[in-house]
């Protein structure tokens, strides 16, 4: 019959095996075999091994398998080279447009608000970009438009 002891009274027993004590004295007082003391004895050290082992700190790198490593880089090449062709049609004049199709220009001139204008929050993210059509006497200008987005408040700042 396997007997189940506390926790609180494995640690006790193996803190006697440590100060000193001879393992049948204690196997006998705890009613359990030498064995058992013995493999608590030994994951007690494994455990206070791992405990006070050095570490690094800060965050853990995930290892990465090879074949897990070849398909990130599969999936970054491919869309580094989708990115390519983005720029590239953005950037080469549409044949087929009669009206005078101007080059993207951003409309907030590359300033971010510095806080929300709603609640004063100073913590402010980008939210998306977009394209809009600007149509004037008969020309059509493209202006892109970044979208920011306060944390506190969450409205939507252009």
């Amino acid at each position: 019959m396997i007997k189940h002891l506390p926790v609180n009274l494995k640690v006790e027993a193996v803190h006697k095996i440590w100060s000193g004590e001879k393992i049948t004295y204690v196997a006998s007082k705890y009613g359990v075999s030498r064995q058992v003391v013995y493999i608590w004895k030994k994951k007690a050290e494994e455990a206070l091994y791992q405990a006070l082992k050095e570490k690094k700190k800060g965050p853990r790198l995930r290892s990465f398998s090879e074949e897990n490593q070849k398909e990130k880089f599969r999936g970054k090449r491919k869309f580094f080279s989708l990115e390519d062709k983005k720029t590239h049609r953005e950037k080469k004049p549409s044949a087929n447009s009669h009206s005078s199709a101007h080059l993207l220009s951003p409309r907030t001139n590359g300033k971010r608000p510095e806080k929300c204008p709603v609640c004063g929050c100073e913590k402010i993210y980008k939210n998306g970009t977009y394209v809009k059509k600007i149509q004037d006497n008969g020309h059509v200008r493209l202006e892109l438009v970044q979208r920011y987005i306060c944390v506190w408040c969450k409205s939507s700042i252009h």
